[in-house]
């Protein structure tokens, strides 16, 4: 399977897209804003790319880890969104978008067979 073929991969692909959209307006002289935008967007676009790795992977094993280490990467955007969120660098109705991106690409990637930690 290719990887673009991956709903995990399409969703995870489209919420960095979106974020590098919106992280483009950042208020360059606040430094706080600056520093999360970048990781945001370096968080963001790890997901699609590890997941596109995994598809080289022979043995299960190392596309699990593929697939717990695009997990994390979405996890750790969830995180920095929602406290983006708290200091008012998006509004609501924002979060609500990238959030639903986030919960389908992470739901696409928890079928993908990762046992339960």
């Amino acid at each position: 399977m290719h990887y673009k073929a991956s709903k995990a991969w399409h969703f995870s692909h489209q919420l960095a897209l979106q974020l590098r959209e919106v992280l483009s307006e950042v208020d360059t002289s606040d430094d706080v804003a600056v520093q999360m935008a970048a990781r945001l967007k370096r968080a963001s676009t790890k997901a699609p790319n590890v997941l596109a790795g995994s598809v080289e992977k022979q043995l299960e094993r190392e596309k699990l880890k593929c697939y717990r280490a695009a997990k994390a990467a979405l996890e750790d955007v969830h995180w920095h969104l929602r406290l983006a969120l708290r200091l008012q660098y998006i509004d609501k109705e924002l979060f609500g978008e990238l959030e639903k991106l986030l919960v389908t690409a992470h739901r696409e990637l928890s079928g993908l067979a990762i046992p339960n930690e």
